[in-house]
């Protein structure tokens, strides 16, 4: 039988399931704004995806094109659209996720930590 960190016997194999364990701890305080630490990796790959974007057409694909004013056309409507998007979101990140009626119980909720999830229901 295989031994865990506390010194007692289980048949499953101890180890494997408390290093999971540690793995898999919830978050001890509510976010307020989406841009709180940690950042989630799709967060911080969105925003290099819309950098790499923007880089790609106003670097590379807008100035290769022949005509002068149909690259001044392409980057005066690819700008307006890109920087719509972007401002889309950046207030999409910093929107509270939280229900509004939570918030209303005031500040004091949000600094009491997250109650830990049950679930053997």
């Amino acid at each position: 039988m295989a031994r865990s960190r506390s010194g007692v016997a289980n048949g499953n194999g101890g180890h494997h399931h408390q290093s999971q364990q540690q793995q898999q701890q919830p978050r001890k305080w509510r976010r307020l704004h989406g841009l709180q630490a940690p950042l989630h990796p799709q967060q911080v790959s969105a925003w290099i995806l819309l950098a790499a974007y923007a880089a790609l057409m106003h670097l590379l694909v807008i100035p290769a094109l022949a005509s002068h004013t149909f690259r001044l056309a392409l980057h005066t409507a690819n700008g307006v659209l890109y920087l719509a998007h972007l401002t889309a979101h950046l207030a999409a990140t910093v929107v509270d996720p939280a229900d509004p009626h939570l918030r209303a119980k005031g500040r004091e909720a949000s600094r009491r930590p997250v109650p830990k999830f049950d679930r053997s229901l």
